[in-house]
Protein backbone atom coordinates (compact mmCIF):
# COMPACT_ATOMS: atom_id res chain seq x y z
CA UNK A 1 0.00 0.00 0.00
CA UNK A 2 0.81 3.49 -0.84
CA UNK A 3 0.00 5.79 2.14
CA UNK A 4 -0.57 9.10 2.26
CA UNK A 5 1.93 11.29 4.13
CA UNK A 6 -0.41 14.64 4.99
CA UNK A 7 -3.02 15.35 7.85
CA UNK A 8 -6.45 13.93 7.71
CA UNK A 9 -8.01 17.27 6.00
CA UNK A 10 -5.58 16.86 3.24
CA UNK A 11 -6.17 13.54 2.55
CA UNK A 12 -10.37 14.23 2.50
CA UNK A 13 -9.65 17.13 0.03
CA UNK A 14 -7.67 15.13 -2.25
CA UNK A 15 -10.59 12.02 -1.78
CA UNK A 16 -12.86 14.30 -2.74
CA UNK A 17 -11.44 16.28 -5.84
CA UNK A 18 -9.86 12.83 -7.16
CA UNK A 19 -13.22 10.87 -6.15
CA UNK A 20 -11.16 8.43 -4.83
CA UNK A 21 -11.44 5.48 -2.46
CA UNK A 22 -10.79 6.89 1.50
CA UNK A 23 -9.12 4.43 3.62
CA UNK A 24 -8.39 5.02 6.94
CA UNK A 25 -5.87 2.60 9.56
CA UNK A 26 -6.49 3.16 13.24
CA UNK A 27 -3.11 1.28 15.11
CA UNK A 28 -1.28 1.55 18.03
CA UNK A 29 2.02 3.21 19.08
CA UNK A 30 4.66 1.42 17.16
CA UNK A 31 7.02 1.20 20.15
CA UNK A 32 4.55 -0.13 22.30
CA UNK A 33 4.59 -3.24 19.84
CA UNK A 34 1.22 -4.27 20.83
CA UNK A 35 0.59 -7.44 19.11
CA UNK A 36 -3.00 -6.61 17.42
CA UNK A 37 -1.16 -4.03 15.88
CA UNK A 38 1.62 -6.59 14.43
CA UNK A 39 -0.34 -8.98 13.38
CA UNK A 40 -2.63 -5.90 11.09
CA UNK A 41 0.77 -4.95 9.75
CA UNK A 42 1.49 -8.47 8.76
CA UNK A 43 -2.07 -8.61 6.85
CA UNK A 44 -1.02 -5.50 4.76
CA UNK A 45 1.51 -6.89 3.65
CA UNK A 46 -0.69 -9.04 1.49
CA UNK A 47 -2.21 -6.57 -0.56
CA UNK A 48 -0.84 -5.33 -3.85
CA UNK A 49 -2.29 -2.11 -4.56
CA UNK A 50 -1.58 -2.76 -8.65
CA UNK A 51 -4.41 -5.32 -8.78
CA UNK A 52 -6.64 -2.32 -8.45
CA UNK A 53 -7.43 0.43 -11.34
CA UNK A 54 -10.00 2.25 -8.29
CA UNK A 55 -8.13 5.63 -6.88
CA UNK A 56 -7.89 5.55 -3.31
CA UNK A 57 -6.37 7.71 -0.45
CA UNK A 58 -4.54 5.64 2.67
CA UNK A 59 -3.86 7.29 5.69
CA UNK A 60 -2.36 5.94 9.25
CA UNK A 61 -3.40 7.66 12.44
CA UNK A 62 -2.06 6.48 15.67
CA UNK A 63 -4.07 6.50 18.86
CA UNK A 64 -4.77 8.75 21.03
CA UNK A 65 -3.80 11.82 18.72
CA UNK A 66 -5.89 14.79 17.60
CA UNK A 67 -6.90 13.29 14.12
CA UNK A 68 -7.46 10.34 15.82
CA UNK A 69 -9.75 12.27 18.34
CA UNK A 70 -11.49 14.17 14.83
CA UNK A 71 -12.04 10.64 13.61
CA UNK A 72 -13.47 9.03 16.31
CA UNK A 73 -16.02 12.20 16.81
CA UNK A 74 -17.45 11.31 13.48
CA UNK A 75 -17.23 7.45 13.77
CA UNK A 76 -18.28 6.96 17.76
CA UNK A 77 -16.28 4.52 18.97
CA UNK A 78 -13.79 3.26 16.68
CA UNK A 79 -11.47 -0.07 17.50
CA UNK A 80 -7.88 -0.07 17.47
CA UNK A 81 -6.44 -1.63 15.05
CA UNK A 82 -9.01 -1.36 12.66
CA UNK A 83 -9.61 -0.56 9.25
CA UNK A 84 -12.03 2.07 7.50
CA UNK A 85 -13.02 1.95 4.17
CA UNK A 86 -15.01 5.20 3.53
CA UNK A 87 -17.07 6.11 0.23
CA UNK A 88 -17.55 9.52 -1.88
CA UNK A 89 -20.74 9.87 0.67
CA UNK A 90 -19.16 9.23 3.50
CA UNK A 91 -20.68 6.17 4.69
CA UNK A 92 -18.33 3.19 5.97
CA UNK A 93 -18.44 0.45 3.17
CA UNK A 94 -16.27 -1.93 5.04
CA UNK A 95 -14.69 -2.12 8.40
CA UNK A 96 -12.15 -4.77 9.57
CA UNK A 97 -11.07 -5.54 13.28
CA UNK A 98 -9.31 -8.27 14.26
CA UNK A 99 -12.21 -9.30 16.87
CA UNK A 100 -13.07 -11.80 14.36
CA UNK A 101 -11.47 -14.25 12.54
CA UNK A 102 -9.58 -12.99 9.86
CA UNK A 103 -6.77 -14.69 8.22
CA UNK A 104 -5.06 -13.90 5.16
CA UNK A 105 -7.44 -14.87 2.53
CA UNK A 106 -10.31 -13.55 4.93
CA UNK A 107 -8.29 -10.10 5.02
CA UNK A 108 -7.99 -9.74 1.25
CA UNK A 109 -11.55 -10.86 0.23
CA UNK A 110 -12.25 -7.82 2.42
CA UNK A 111 -10.56 -5.15 0.67
CA UNK A 112 -11.49 -6.75 -2.87
CA UNK A 113 -15.17 -6.66 -1.74
CA UNK A 114 -14.83 -2.78 -0.64
CA UNK A 115 -12.71 -2.06 -4.09
CA UNK A 116 -15.76 -3.65 -6.07
CA UNK A 117 -18.56 -2.05 -4.31
CA UNK A 118 -16.94 1.32 -4.44
CA UNK A 119 -16.05 1.22 -8.43
CA UNK A 120 -19.70 -0.39 -9.35
CA UNK A 121 -21.16 3.39 -7.05
CA UNK A 122 -18.82 5.77 -8.54
CA UNK A 123 -18.94 3.81 -12.14
CA UNK A 124 -15.08 2.04 -12.41
CA UNK A 125 -14.01 -0.98 -14.06
CA UNK A 126 -14.07 -4.14 -12.70
CA UNK A 127 -9.94 -5.33 -12.75
CA UNK A 128 -8.80 -8.71 -13.44
CA UNK A 129 -8.87 -9.17 -9.36
CA UNK A 130 -12.53 -8.20 -9.14
CA UNK A 131 -13.32 -10.64 -11.88
CA UNK A 132 -11.61 -13.61 -9.68
CA UNK A 133 -14.05 -16.21 -7.85
CA UNK A 134 -13.01 -16.70 -4.42
CA UNK A 135 -11.38 -20.02 -4.92
CA UNK A 136 -8.89 -17.46 -7.48
CA UNK A 137 -8.34 -15.38 -5.01
CA UNK A 138 -7.34 -17.69 -2.45
CA UNK A 139 -4.89 -19.34 -4.71
CA UNK A 140 -3.65 -16.26 -5.66
CA UNK A 141 -3.54 -14.32 -1.96
CA UNK A 142 -1.51 -17.40 -1.12
CA UNK A 143 0.95 -17.14 -4.02
CA UNK A 144 1.08 -13.39 -2.72
CA UNK A 145 1.70 -14.56 0.87
CA UNK A 146 4.52 -17.04 -0.54
CA UNK A 147 6.00 -14.49 -2.03
CA UNK A 148 5.92 -12.16 0.55
CA UNK A 149 7.64 -14.72 2.77
CA UNK A 150 10.25 -15.32 0.35
CA UNK A 151 10.92 -11.81 -0.04
CA UNK A 152 10.71 -11.44 3.51
CA UNK A 153 13.30 -14.33 4.27
CA UNK A 154 15.40 -13.01 1.48
CA UNK A 155 15.65 -9.81 3.19
CA UNK A 156 16.16 -11.18 6.55
CA UNK A 157 19.31 -13.19 4.96
CA UNK A 158 20.77 -10.17 3.68
CA UNK A 159 20.35 -8.15 6.79
CA UNK A 160 21.52 -11.00 8.60
CA UNK A 161 24.94 -10.80 6.27
CA UNK A 162 24.71 -7.66 6.85
CA UNK A 163 24.70 -7.67 10.13
CA UNK A 164 27.51 -10.85 10.53
CA UNK A 165 29.83 -8.27 8.28
CA UNK A 166 29.32 -5.46 10.00
CA UNK A 167 29.88 -7.56 13.59
CA UNK A 168 33.07 -8.82 11.67
CA UNK A 169 33.86 -5.56 11.07
CA UNK A 170 33.33 -4.03 14.34
CA UNK A 171 35.35 -7.30 15.89
CA UNK A 172 38.33 -6.81 13.40
CA UNK A 173 38.01 -2.77 13.80
CA UNK A 174 37.46 -3.60 18.13
CA UNK A 175 40.77 -6.11 17.64
CA UNK A 176 42.68 -3.53 16.10
CA UNK A 177 41.86 -0.83 18.56
CA UNK A 178 43.03 -3.33 21.42
CA UNK A 179 46.09 -3.95 19.92
CA UNK A 180 46.94 -0.42 19.29
CA UNK A 181 45.84 0.41 23.04
CA UNK A 182 47.89 -2.40 23.76
CA UNK A 183 50.69 -1.26 21.73
CA UNK A 184 50.08 2.06 23.58
CA UNK A 185 50.34 0.74 26.55
CA UNK A 186 53.42 -1.10 26.22
CA UNK A 187 55.27 2.32 24.58
CA UNK A 188 53.85 4.35 27.97
CA UNK A 189 55.10 1.14 30.13
CA UNK A 190 58.64 1.05 28.40
CA UNK A 191 58.71 5.08 28.24
CA UNK A 192 57.76 4.95 32.24
CA UNK A 193 60.63 2.23 32.78
CA UNK A 194 62.95 4.14 31.18
CA UNK A 195 61.89 7.47 32.47
CA UNK A 196 62.27 5.72 36.11
CA UNK A 197 65.46 4.22 35.09
CA UNK A 198 66.65 7.74 34.24
CA UNK A 199 65.65 9.04 37.98
CA UNK A 200 67.14 6.31 39.67
CA UNK A 201 70.55 6.99 38.28
CA UNK A 202 70.56 10.80 38.68
CA UNK A 203 69.05 9.73 42.03
CA UNK A 204 72.35 7.19 42.38
CA UNK A 205 74.70 9.85 41.05
CA UNK A 206 73.02 12.50 43.68
CA UNK A 207 74.12 10.21 45.99
CA UNK A 208 77.20 9.37 45.19
CA UNK A 209 78.34 12.75 44.69
CA UNK A 210 77.15 13.75 47.96
CA UNK A 211 79.06 10.78 49.72
CA UNK A 212 81.97 11.85 47.88
CA UNK A 213 81.61 15.68 49.64
CA UNK A 214 80.93 14.13 52.75
CA UNK A 215 83.98 12.28 52.66
CA UNK A 216 86.10 15.30 51.01
CA UNK A 217 84.58 17.20 53.92
CA UNK A 218 85.56 14.88 56.69
CA UNK A 219 88.64 14.36 55.34
CA UNK A 220 89.21 18.93 55.26
CA UNK A 221 87.81 18.40 58.89
CA UNK A 222 90.25 15.99 59.75
CA UNK A 223 93.54 17.75 58.37
CA UNK A 224 91.97 20.96 59.53
CA UNK A 225 91.60 19.15 63.11
CA UNK A 226 95.51 17.80 62.71
CA UNK A 227 96.94 21.09 61.55
CA UNK A 228 95.15 22.63 64.67
CA UNK A 229 96.32 19.83 66.90
CA UNK A 230 99.64 20.41 65.89
CA UNK A 231 99.79 24.15 66.17
CA UNK A 232 98.28 23.54 69.47
CA UNK A 233 101.14 21.86 70.72
CA UNK A 234 103.34 23.40 68.60
CA UNK A 235 102.06 27.06 70.29
CA UNK A 236 101.41 25.50 73.83
CA UNK A 237 102.45 27.79 75.87
CA UNK A 238 105.24 26.24 78.82
CA UNK A 239 104.38 26.63 82.00
CA UNK A 240 106.87 28.92 83.45
CA UNK A 241 108.75 27.66 85.84
CA UNK A 242 108.39 29.22 89.53
CA UNK A 243 111.44 30.33 91.29
CA UNK A 244 111.69 30.66 94.76
CA UNK A 245 112.93 34.18 96.05
CA UNK A 246 115.37 33.43 99.24
CA UNK A 247 114.45 35.48 102.08
CA UNK A 248 114.47 34.72 106.04
CA UNK A 249 110.90 34.43 106.11
CA UNK A 250 107.68 32.61 104.41
CA UNK A 251 104.27 33.67 104.63
CA UNK A 252 101.73 30.57 104.06
CA UNK A 253 98.15 30.70 103.23
CA UNK A 254 96.15 27.41 104.81
CA UNK A 255 92.56 26.74 103.15
CA UNK A 256 90.86 24.64 105.20
CA UNK A 257 87.72 22.17 104.07
CA UNK A 258 85.10 24.64 105.55
CA UNK A 259 86.11 27.49 103.97
CA UNK A 260 88.16 28.84 106.85
CA UNK A 261 91.46 30.15 106.02
CA UNK A 262 94.88 31.24 108.44
CA UNK A 263 97.68 32.56 107.81
CA UNK A 264 100.85 31.76 109.03
CA UNK A 265 104.99 33.00 108.81
CA UNK A 266 107.51 30.11 109.23
CA UNK A 267 111.52 30.53 109.02
CA UNK A 268 112.43 29.68 105.27
CA UNK A 269 114.52 26.66 107.09
CA UNK A 270 111.88 25.15 108.30
CA UNK A 271 110.53 22.08 107.53
CA UNK A 272 107.39 21.04 105.92
CA UNK A 273 106.97 18.62 108.77
CA UNK A 274 105.91 22.22 110.50
CA UNK A 275 103.11 23.06 108.46
CA UNK A 276 101.67 19.74 108.64
CA UNK A 277 101.76 19.86 112.31
CA UNK A 278 99.94 23.37 112.18
CA UNK A 279 97.24 21.83 110.52
CA UNK A 280 96.71 19.22 113.26
CA UNK A 281 96.85 21.56 115.58
CA UNK A 282 93.97 23.34 114.73
CA UNK A 283 91.78 20.41 115.05
CA UNK A 284 89.77 21.84 112.09
CA UNK A 285 89.99 18.00 110.27
CA UNK A 286 89.21 14.42 111.56
CA UNK A 287 90.34 12.86 108.37
CA UNK A 288 93.81 12.09 106.73
CA UNK A 289 94.58 15.15 104.33
CA UNK A 290 96.92 16.28 101.73
CA UNK A 291 98.62 18.92 101.70
CA UNK A 292 98.17 21.08 97.59
CA UNK A 293 99.73 23.75 96.36
CA UNK A 294 97.21 26.07 94.68
CA UNK A 295 99.62 27.46 92.07
CA UNK A 296 101.34 25.69 90.25
CA UNK A 297 98.95 22.87 91.82
CA UNK A 298 100.75 19.84 93.17
CA UNK A 299 100.55 18.29 95.98
CA UNK A 300 103.96 18.60 98.89
CA UNK A 301 104.73 15.35 99.91
CA UNK A 302 108.35 16.29 101.20
CA UNK A 303 108.03 16.63 104.27
CA UNK A 304 111.69 16.02 105.15
CA UNK A 305 112.56 19.54 102.70
CA UNK A 306 112.34 23.17 103.67
CA UNK A 307 110.31 25.74 102.55
CA UNK A 308 113.02 27.11 100.19
CA UNK A 309 113.97 24.04 98.58
CA UNK A 310 110.03 23.35 98.14
CA UNK A 311 110.01 27.12 96.12
CA UNK A 312 107.40 27.96 98.66
CA UNK A 313 108.90 31.46 99.52
CA UNK A 314 108.40 34.05 100.35
CA UNK A 315 104.86 33.79 100.16
CA UNK A 316 102.36 30.71 99.19
CA UNK A 317 98.58 29.60 98.89
CA UNK A 318 98.16 25.95 100.37
CA UNK A 319 94.74 23.93 100.18
CA UNK A 320 94.00 21.20 103.00
CA UNK A 321 92.01 17.99 101.02
CA UNK A 322 90.46 15.56 102.99
CA UNK A 323 90.72 12.01 102.07
CA UNK A 324 87.62 10.17 103.16
CA UNK A 325 89.29 6.64 102.48
CA UNK A 326 91.96 7.06 105.55
CA UNK A 327 89.93 7.93 108.72
CA UNK A 328 93.05 9.47 110.66
CA UNK A 329 92.13 10.63 114.43
CA UNK A 330 93.81 13.51 116.11
CA UNK A 331 95.63 12.42 119.61
CA UNK A 332 93.90 13.47 122.27
CA UNK A 333 97.05 12.41 124.60
CA UNK A 334 100.29 13.61 124.72
CA UNK A 335 102.97 11.10 124.27
CA UNK A 336 104.40 9.84 127.51
CA UNK A 337 107.69 7.54 127.64
CA UNK A 338 106.94 3.85 128.39
CA UNK A 339 107.93 3.76 132.73
CA UNK A 340 104.65 6.22 133.20
CA UNK A 341 102.12 4.74 131.16
CA UNK A 342 103.38 1.93 133.53
CA UNK A 343 103.22 3.19 136.59
CA UNK A 344 99.62 4.72 135.95
CA UNK A 345 98.01 1.82 134.57
CA UNK A 346 99.72 -1.07 135.82
CA UNK A 347 101.05 -0.20 139.10
CA UNK A 348 98.64 2.02 141.21
CA UNK A 349 96.06 -0.56 140.32
CA UNK A 350 97.87 -3.59 141.92
CA UNK A 351 99.07 -1.10 145.00
CA UNK A 352 95.86 -0.05 145.68
CA UNK A 353 94.56 -3.73 145.86
CA UNK A 354 97.58 -4.60 148.25
CA UNK A 355 96.98 -1.93 150.56
CA UNK A 356 93.89 -3.28 150.73
CA UNK A 357 94.83 -6.48 152.38
CA UNK A 358 97.46 -4.88 154.01
CA UNK A 359 95.33 -3.12 156.09
CA UNK A 360 93.63 -5.97 156.92
CA UNK A 361 96.21 -7.77 158.02
CA UNK A 362 97.95 -4.65 160.19
CA UNK A 363 100.43 -3.37 158.02
CA UNK A 364 100.66 0.31 157.10
CA UNK A 365 99.80 0.09 153.19
CA UNK A 366 102.53 1.48 150.87
CA UNK A 367 102.54 4.84 149.77
CA UNK A 368 102.10 5.86 146.68
CA UNK A 369 103.10 10.15 146.90
CA UNK A 370 106.61 9.61 145.29
CA UNK A 371 104.57 7.75 142.03
CA UNK A 372 102.34 10.73 142.09
CA UNK A 373 105.11 13.09 141.93
CA UNK A 374 106.98 11.61 139.53
CA UNK A 375 103.80 11.69 137.30
CA UNK A 376 103.08 15.40 138.23
CA UNK A 377 107.01 15.87 137.19
CA UNK A 378 106.70 14.07 134.09
CA UNK A 379 103.85 15.68 133.14
CA UNK A 380 105.11 19.13 134.05
CA UNK A 381 107.88 17.99 131.52
CA UNK A 382 105.76 17.03 128.99
CA UNK A 383 103.85 20.16 129.23
CA UNK A 384 107.29 22.03 128.93
CA UNK A 385 108.07 20.19 126.19
CA UNK A 386 105.20 20.71 124.53
CA UNK A 387 105.10 24.49 125.16
CA UNK A 388 108.95 24.55 123.53
CA UNK A 389 107.86 22.96 120.58
CA UNK A 390 104.34 25.29 119.86
CA UNK A 391 107.30 27.93 120.57
CA UNK A 392 109.00 26.92 117.97
CA UNK A 393 106.35 26.49 115.95
CA UNK A 394 105.31 29.42 116.25
CA UNK A 395 107.95 31.90 116.11
CA UNK A 396 106.35 34.50 115.06
CA UNK A 397 103.29 34.73 117.10
CA UNK A 398 102.49 38.06 117.62
CA UNK A 399 103.32 38.99 113.81
CA UNK A 400 101.08 36.02 113.01
CA UNK A 401 97.47 37.01 111.66
CA UNK A 402 94.53 34.50 111.34
CA UNK A 403 91.81 34.96 108.87
CA UNK A 404 87.92 33.93 109.46
CA UNK A 405 85.33 33.31 106.99
CA UNK A 406 81.45 33.95 107.31
CA UNK A 407 79.88 33.30 103.52
CA UNK A 408 82.15 35.47 100.97
CA UNK A 409 83.16 38.11 103.71
CA UNK A 410 86.67 37.45 105.08
CA UNK A 411 88.48 39.27 108.16
CA UNK A 412 91.27 39.65 110.30
CA UNK A 413 90.81 37.69 114.06
CA UNK A 414 91.67 40.32 116.75
CA UNK A 415 95.04 39.63 118.17
CA UNK A 416 94.76 41.54 121.60
CA UNK A 417 92.42 38.75 123.25
CA UNK A 418 92.38 41.19 126.29
CA UNK A 419 90.00 43.20 124.30
CA UNK A 420 86.46 42.09 122.78
CA UNK A 421 86.27 40.87 119.45
CA UNK A 422 83.34 43.62 117.57
CA UNK A 423 83.56 41.45 114.69
CA UNK A 424 81.17 38.91 116.40
CA UNK A 425 78.48 41.59 116.78
CA UNK A 426 79.20 43.49 112.86
CA UNK A 427 78.77 43.14 109.66
CA UNK A 428 80.20 45.16 106.72
CA UNK A 429 78.23 45.95 103.77
CA UNK A 430 80.22 46.39 100.13
CA UNK A 431 81.59 49.72 101.20
CA UNK A 432 83.28 48.56 103.86
CA UNK A 433 81.33 50.25 106.57
CA UNK A 434 80.57 48.70 109.31
CA UNK A 435 77.04 48.15 111.11
CA UNK A 436 75.39 46.48 114.01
Amino acid sequence: MVWFEGTVSEAVSKCKSDKALFIVYLHHNYEKKNPETVRMEELWTLVDPSFFNTPYVAIKVEENTVPAQQFSSIYKNPLCPSIYFIGSDGKPIEIITLIEECDETIFVDKISNAFKKFAVDNGYIETEWSGMTKEEKAIHARKLIAERKAKKSELEQIEIKEKELRRRMDGKAMHEAKERARELELLEAAAAIKKQKQEDAAYKKKILEQMALERKDKQLEEEERLRSMNAVETLKPTVPKVTSIPTDVCRVQIRFPDGKTIVKEFQSKDKLQVLKDVIINEKRITTDFAIVQAYPRKELLEFDKDFLELQLTPSTTVLVIPNENKIWSMPLIRSRNISSTLKIFVFNPLIVILNFFLSFVGFSPISTTTNTQEQEQQNSGDRSNDADKKKTTNRATESTSEVRQRGNIRFLRNSERDKPDDDKTETFNGNSTSQL
